[in-house]
């Protein structure tokens, strides 16, 4: 929306490596969204499985690898875990570019 074309498809590619990596490396269901039903508030089902926050900052992608999830078997090994962390960290790298082009917006770096 700034212009920066470049910018926006290298961090693009960057966080659909990132994501689709940790999905690799660890299976797809890595990305492990909180149960809708359930006892208990909302808050605390989320705060029960943080790591989705970060992994659905990174779009729509992970809303997708969360319709997957379920129907796959989750394993309990250290590659689980490095690819939740993967996937966690391209939604996070997202959002550090959003506010990056926020912040360069309002200076008027725009093209």
């Amino acid at each position: 929306m700034i212009g920066h074309k470049a910018r926006g498809l290298i961090v693009l590619g960057g966080v659909l490596f990132l994501f689709v990596g940790g999905m690799l490396i660890g299976g797809a269901g890595v990305v492990d969204a909180p149960s809708l039903s359930g006892s208990g508030s909302m808050l605390g089902r989320v705060f029960q499985k943080p790591w989705f926050i970060g992994q659905v900052l990174a779009g729509p992608i992970s809303i997708i690898g969360a319709l997957i999830a379920p129907h796959v078997e989750q394993s309990h090994a250290r590659v689980f875990e490095i690819g939740t962390l993967y996937t966690a960290v391209a939604g996070m790298l997202n959002l550090m570019t959003i506010i990056d082009a926020s912040h360069r917006a309002s200076r008027g770096d725009v093209r």
